[in-house]
């Protein structure tokens, strides 16, 4: 069963602790909160972190122990389809 996440860059993966008025990052992939549905991903970023910051978020998948990005914000897909 896939597992998602959330990264932004330069800041890290969302935190498991996330609370909306206090946001938190982290570089582990241990202490990142993680959704079971692309959808439940996909539904937390645009209504959390779209609104909030002016960078693009990226949205990886776990599955069977290899992280693959899924979503990549357009300039990053960009430069590395080189």
């Amino acid at each position: 069963m896939a597992s998602y996440f959330i990264k932004v860059a330069g800041l890290g993966f969302i935190h498991n602790n996330w609370k909306t008025e206090e946001p938190h990052f982290c570089l582990s992939q241990a202490t990142a909160k993680t959704w079971t549905t692309r959808e439940a991903a996909l539904g937390f970023g645009s209504e959390q972190l779209t609104p909030r910051l002016k960078m693009g978020w990226e949205l990886w998948e776990l599955d069977d122990e290899t992280l693959e990005p899924v979503i990549l914000p357009r300039s990053l897909f960009e430069s590395q389809r080189g």
